[in-house]
């Protein structure tokens, strides 16, 4: 038998959902929206899976009325912002805690929306963070390391994603999004990362082709230059006239970033892939954080076999120095059609250019409008 809240905490249960009808309609829309489930939960009286809310009604009488209120919102927020999904292969008690930590800052320039329980943790150095960037602080601070031992409130289930649930999620949101606007209740900051969030993934082949069309390839097709995609099926269609015999691509992979080395390594078999349809190309990986990586740089060309180096990202020392980049090109021999990719959170400042083409893959979307004079900024998910 499920467990239900008794005549007392159900009444004080809807009467937080009202209040947030007149004090936070964003909120409002997300509490009438999302399923709730009654169960035992572990160490918190919300937990939430991103799809739905797991309430621990034997833990209302530790909280406040206001308290209560707070995690309801608190946890409604987790869902917005799909803290549950996006954790990836991270630490999932650092991620947790680098989820409530962003949470609580949203909270905190909002109104009306209860008080914070001594147990949640308000860290200002953080604010205006996105929650990737607030992992990588904590643990480059080691803050992994320091909470071993103690209790940490988990209120993050890992699941599944699901493509039908995340659709109507996403309807949910822009829903609650569409009210919000209205009362311009949100911090625009917040309002941003939802719609990135929100927003379905952008094909990046398409993208990188799109790219390497209108600046490095004429739009001619030619039989000179076939496409490789269908030549091993002794199928011979035309590709495109190319302004270089080799394209010549430098990735510089940030160390200090988060990125994961699955996605890592499916990015490289992208631009391996595009690039293999109309170029002959040779490719060097330079790993950097406050400077190149040098013991580190990898080297491949077309049909070369994959070396698991290759895919290793090595572990950075923090810091993120682009223009040590740009200074090891410099003394490299490198032409206008010469390609820098840079794959990175955006968090560097540009202090000297290089003539060659530049292409920046930002996973954090407001770090991407400074760097548009410099070249093409493409927002890519890590």
């Amino acid at each position: 038998m499920e467990p239900t809240l008794s005549k007392e905490k159900e009444e004080l249960f809807e009467r937080i959902r009202i209040d947030f009808l007149f004090s936070n309609p964003f909120l409002s829309v997300l509490a009438l929206s999302l399923p709730t489930v009654f169960k035992e939960n572990y160490n918190a009286l919300f937990e939430t899976d991103g799809y739905s809310i797991y309430i621990d009604s034997t833990k209302f009488d530790i909280y406040s009325f206001e308290e209560i209120q707070y995690q309801y919102a608190h946890v409604l927020l987790h869902i917005v912002l799909k803290h549950p999904s996006r954790v990836n292969k991270r630490d999932y008690k650092l991620w947790n805690l680098a989820s409530d930590i962003v949470i609580n800052l949203i909270l905190y320039h909002l109104s009306s929306v209860g008080e914070m329980p001594r147990d949640e943790i308000l860290d200002k150095r953080m604010d205006g963070l996105c929650v990737e960037e607030v992992y990588a602080r904590l643990e480059q601070e080691g803050a992994g390391k320091k909470s071993e031992g103690t209790e940490q409130k988990l209120d993050l289930i890992e699941a599944e994603t699901s493509g039908a649930k995340e659709e109507l999620m996403d309807s949910t949101i822009v829903q609650a999004l569409s009210v919000a606007r209205g009362q311009g209740e949100l911090p625009s900051s917040m309002l941003e990362e939802i719609d990135t969030i929100i927003k379905p993934d952008s094909n990046f082949s398409d993208i990188f082709l799109e790219y390497l069309e209108t600046t490095l390839l004429d739009r001619t097709s030619s039989y000179n230059k076939p496409n490789r995609r269908f030549i091993h099926q002794n199928i011979y269609l035309p590709g495109l006239e190319n302004a270089t015999e080799k394209l010549k691509i430098y990735i510089a992979l940030d160390c200090s970033a988060s990125i994961d080395s699955e996605l890592y390594k499916k990015f490289l078999g992208t631009i391996k892939g595009v690039c293999g349809d109309y170029f002959d190309y040779d490719i060097t990986v330079l790993p950097f954080d406050s400077k190149v990586l040098t013991e580190h740089i990898v080297k491949f060309k077309l049909y070369e076999n994959d070396d698991e180096a290759l895919y290793h990202i090595p572990k950075g020392n923090g810091g993120t120095n682009i223009n040590s980049v740009i200074d090891y090109l410099s003394q490299t021999e490198i032409d206008r059609d010469t390609l820098l990719v840079v794959l990175s959170d955006g968090r560097f400042t540009i202090e000297r250019v290089i003539d060659m083409k530049m292409l920046f893959l930002i996973s954090v979307e407001r770090n991407m409008n400074k760097l548009e004079k410099y070249g093409k900024v493409i927002r890519f998910s890590l």
